[in-house]
Parts: C-alpha cells; structure tokens; sequence
C-alpha cells in the first residue's frame, strides 16, 4: 500500500561511537559496565593526591575505543565482558556498550596500547559460530549535544534539538547539524519528500533491511507474550503454546527471526519513479499563495489550514492538490481535494482542475483505469515487481480461486485471472471498487468479481458462500492499510479451514506483526482453526529515498508446514537408504586383494 506522509520514519542505526545512543538521549544506560567516561574525581580527594592521579582517558578519543564486529545479537554487555576479560584475558577493558538486536558492540579502554594489543586477540576469534572481527570507531560529533530551545526563553525546557547524522535519527533524516545557538537546520522539501535521499542507495536498502527484520523479531516475543497472558494457568494451554517453528533451537539458527527473510529486492528506478504526487496549498513565510509539501510539525499544518480557511481569496485556496503521470508521456491528472479541519467545511467533492477524470496505467501488459482518489501503487515499476513476485508465490492453477482482500483497483486479481478459475475481490472504496470492474472490462476478464464492502463485514460472507470444489482450492492475498487487517478479517480468514495459504503484502512490518500474532497464536473459542506459520518474507523496496518498505510474507496452516516436513525427511531418509545400499552392492561386486591374488596362483 502507499505509505502516509513522511512522518513515521523508523529511527535508523548510527555508525558513531557507542555513546551516541547516550548523546541523544541525555541519559545513561543502565545495562553498561565499569564506570561512566565523564565521572570527575571525588570532590574530596586533596589536591597533590589527585595531581598525581593518572587522568581517565578521553572517551571520545578513537584510539581507545574499539568496534567488534559479527557478536551474537542476543549477547549481552555481560557475555561480551565476560568473552574479552575470561576467555581472551584481556586487559583494560574500561567500558562495553551493546545494543541489544545489533551485532556489533563498543569497548573503551584504558590506554591506546591495550586497545591495540586487543586486535591480535579478538580478530579470527570464533564465538558462538561467528568470527570475530574488529574495526575502529567513529568518533562522535563533539557538538551533538545542543541546548534546551523555546519560543520567548533560552534553555527553559521545550524539545531538546540534536545534531544528527546522515540517514540518523529524527524528522527530516537529513541529519545536518543545526546552526549555533541550538538551532535546527532548516528542512527542504526533498528532506520532507524524501528523507534518505542524502544516502547512498545501497546504504538505503542496508537500514531498510535492519528495520524489517528487527520488526519480524517482535513475533516471537509478542506471540511469548500473548502465550503468558492467555495460558499461564494451566499447562496443558502452555504445552499448546511450545510451538516447534518458534522453539529457540529454531530461532538461534535464524538469529531471532521467525522465518527465512529474502535480502530486500532493489527498486528498478530510484529517481522519478513516482505515478503521483500529493501537495498542499496554503500559505509560504511571505503570506503568498504556495504549493508544495509542509516541512514544520502539527502545530505548523494547523496553522496553514487557517490561514487558507480566513483568507478572502478568490478564487478560493485548495487544501491539497493530487498530481497523477501515467505511464503514456504528456497525460497528466490534477485533482484538487477539500479537506475538513476546526470544523469548518469546504465544498464537497473532488474537482478536476486539468485533465481527464482518470488517468491510465499499464501493468505487465494489463491496462487499468485510475480515479484521482482511489489506491494505485506509486512506483510502476515496482508494482511489476510485486505483482511478479506474488504469481510466482500464489502456487496457482486452473482451478484455483483467488481471494483478493482489500484490492484497490483491482491490480493484484487481475494480473492473475488468467491463470486461475474466478477472482474475487473486496474493496471498501466505491471508485476503487467501479475502476476495478471497468478494468477488468477493458482487459476482456470475464472471470473477475469485486465486492464494494468492508473487509471485515464482507469477508466471512463470501467465504460461506463458495462451493465445496471453490474451498477446496481457495488462495487468499491480502494488501490492508498500513493499520493492518481488521480483526474479523483475521478470524474470518481462519475460521476458513480449506484456506492453507495465505500470502499478506504489508506496507507496514510492525502492523503485520501485530497480524501475524492473530494468525499463528494456537486454536481457542475467539481464533478458530488450524494456526498459520510464517514460512518466508520478501521486502520489496517500492519507495527510494524514503524509510518505507514493502514486505511480502507467505503464511501456511501448520499442518500443511508439518506435512510438508515430514515428506521431505521422508525423502531424505530414502536418498540416505538409497546411498547406502549402492554403496553395499559396489562393494559386493569389487573383488579384494586377496581374491584377486589367489585367482592368480591358480592359472599361474
């Protein structure tokens, strides 16, 4: 789905020395060791005593920091101490920073020669399967920490502002350093747009793979959560919950992920690639009349939104203006959009400024029409992407029948109508719902019906209404809001016993996440049926230069998982039979030394 405005932007790992999770937070980490790098002397030390003290070092100081490199990512500051002091022996280790789900921890020490008499130790090491490796660390940025602002005083509370770096933490994601006195740089309109755009792509796909996998690690922890709220009184219900995909055998061999995650699939074009684009109309820093995107916070849109309602204009100022390039060079949609705040009301409806009342988009050789309100992927391209990755995950046949949830225009049922029996989707939208049939029309699919409702009041309806053959080859996909799947959809989806194969196209991986939990936690009165895995995940990146990342995963009833699991050991165990006795009968049919040597005496 396309994702919202550039205000949810997932808070991405910064390179810099390992206080700079403490920099911008201004607090210390409880889980650190050995004492903290600014502690001044006891005030009450004399003063020649503590001349002839040796001074700390200082923590900023590169050469006496250290980054270990390929650590477990559920190793903690204690195992890692413990690996350095016990195991390696080695000395001067003053301080350990790790965060826990990252692979890599920051080791202060003593003196710059400690540290590097550490590297001989600690690179080649072999720890719980990885090799060790060592690198040194950035130092961190010495202006990081920026004073307290407020409008009308300095330094009297307000947000703390701090200085950041490329691709880190905060709005903009620009991270440029602010300017003296506190000030943070002025954001531009491709900060808001596109806050990853001062990174290097391939750093982009790196920290957009970080963030999904950290998002699919909180499947085992919130299904063992779930598991304590709902059976900790009886261990029957607990056994239950012991589940043989999610064991920590299992998960160890993942490094804590609860499926197999594909390395994320790059975007096809990285600049231009947008179909559409969404901006608003208001008022600049002059008080004239501007088109573009909103860099301030709430407050400031707020504030916009009146200016344009009080204003006596005429003709009167749009709210927001939705531009839309199909692929045919020269066709354009423009669409101006009233928008509600305070209470007041503008006029109704959507107003075509310029151009057709729809635009047209070619996918994989299927043509569709797009109203100015309803969902179509931004990037084309990308959407190809998808849609090819997702035929060739369905398992489709000529008896299949395809359940598209939440289908927009149609795009996902339609790119495979051709291949199965009947298609079926569900829409909310009512334009969405009128382009999707005038689609399937204009590609002369016959065999294509979308249903203008809810998900979660239309989807256990047609799911009783299918016949037992339909049932018997039903596939399901689903592409919800970012907000995740309505909880009926869920139960809906699993109450369905003949549905084994489910595949959830999520433009939001913690959502899913929280989907997830409702599909896989094990059989009871509120989640009937067989529970779900999680049996593989694609990201898709559909969106360059932004936080944001497609994730496609496949779900299959477990019973079907453990089927498929037994055949294969099944299989395994006759190619292991199957060696063996080829080995025996080569063995029976080569004559030994000895054979052969008396079948010699006897002719000789």
């Amino acid at each position: 789905m396309q994702p919202e405005a550039a205000e949810h932007q997932p808070q991405a790992a910064t390179e810099a020395a390992p206080l700079a999770a403490e920099a911008a937070t201004g607090q210390q980490d409880a889980s650190s060791s050995g004492p903290c790098p600014t502690d001044a002397p006891p005030s009450g030390v004399a003063g020649s005593e503590a001349a002839d003290k040796v001074p700390p070092p200082d923590p900023n100081d590169p050469a006496v920091q250290m980054r270990i490199n390929n650590l477990s990512k559920w190793a903690t500051v204690k195992d890692v101490k413990h690996l350095l002091e016990r195991r390696l022996g080695l000395t001067g280790v003053r301080k350990v920073r790790k965060i826990s789900n990252q692979d890599y921890a920051f080791v202060y020490f003593q003196s710059a020669q400690e540290r590097l008499a550490a590297d001989s130790g600690i690179n080649g090491h072999k720890w719980k399967g990885s090799v060790l490796s060592t690198a040194q660390a950035k130092p961190l940025d010495p202006d990081r920490h920026l004073k307290r602002e407020r409008e009308g005083g300095e330094g009297q509370g307000g947000k703390r502002v701090c200085a950041q770096q490329a691709g880190g933490r905060g709005r903009g994601g620009s991270g440029e350093a602010g300017e003296a006195g506190g000030a943070a740089a002025a954001r531009t309109a491709a900060d808001a747009a596109a806050p990853l755009h001062r990174l290097e792509y391939a750093a982009q796909l790196e920290q957009k793979q970080h963030f999904v996998e950290k998002a699919l690690r909180r499947l085992p922890r919130e299904m063992q959560a779930a598991a304590h709220r709902v059976a900790a009184r009886s261990d029957t219900q607990r056994e239950r919950w012991r589940m043989p995909w999610l064991s920590q055998e299992r998960l160890n061999q993942r490094h804590g992920l609860p499926c197999p995650v594909a390395p994320v699939l790059p975007a096809a074009a990285t600049h231009g690639y947008r179909n559409k684009c969404e901006f608003t109309l208001g008022r600049d820093e002059d008080g004239s009349v501007a088109v573009g995107f909103t860099l301030g916070t709430v407050a400031s849109e707020l504030a916009r939104l009146r200016e344009a309602f009080v204003a006596p204009l005429d003709p009167p100022v749009r709210l927001s203006l939705a531009v839309r390039r199909g692929a045919p060079p020269g066709e354009y949609k423009h669409a101006g959009e009233p928008a509600e705040a305070g209470g007041l009301e503008t006029a109704e409806g959507v107003e075509t400024v310029l151009g057709r009342e729809y635009i047209e988009e070619t996918l994989l050789g299927l043509s569709f029409r797009i109203s100015p309100d309803a969902f179509f992927q931004v990037n084309t391209l990308g959407a190809e992407s998808l849609l090819t990755l997702l035929r060739a995950q369905c398992s489709l046949g000529p008896d299949s029948v395809l359940l598209d949830v939440c289908c927009g225009t149609g795009t996902i049922g339609l790119a495979m109508a051709r291949s199965v029996k009947r298609v079926i989707g569900i829409e909310s939208n009512a334009q969405a719902v009128a382009d999707a049939a005038a689609n399937a029309a204009r590609n002369g699919i016959t065999n294509a019906e979308f249903i203008c409702a809810k998900a979660e009041q239309a989807t256990r309806q047609v799911l009783e209404r299918l016949t037992p053959s339909e049932l018997d080859s039903l596939v399901a996909i689903v592409d919800p809001p970012r907000a995740g799947l309505h909880p009926d959809v869920v139960k809906a989806l699993r109450r369905c016993a003949p549905l084994r194969r489910l595949l959830f196209v999520a433009c939001h991986a913690p959502a899913f996440v929280t989907n997830a939990v409702s599909f896989c936690r094990p059989t009871s009165p509120s989640f009937a049926g067989v529970p779900f895995e999680l049996v593989q995940a694609w990201p898709i990146d559909l969106f360059p230069h932004t936080p944001h990342c497609e994730l496609v995963t496949l779900l299959e009833r477990s019973d079907l998982v453990a089927e498929r699991e037994a055949a294969q050991e099944a299989a395994q165990a006759a190619k292991q039979a199957q060696a063996v006795q080829t080995q025996a009968a080569e063995a029976a049919s080569t004559p030994t030394d000895a054979a052969e040597g008396g079948a010699v005496s006897v002719w000789g």
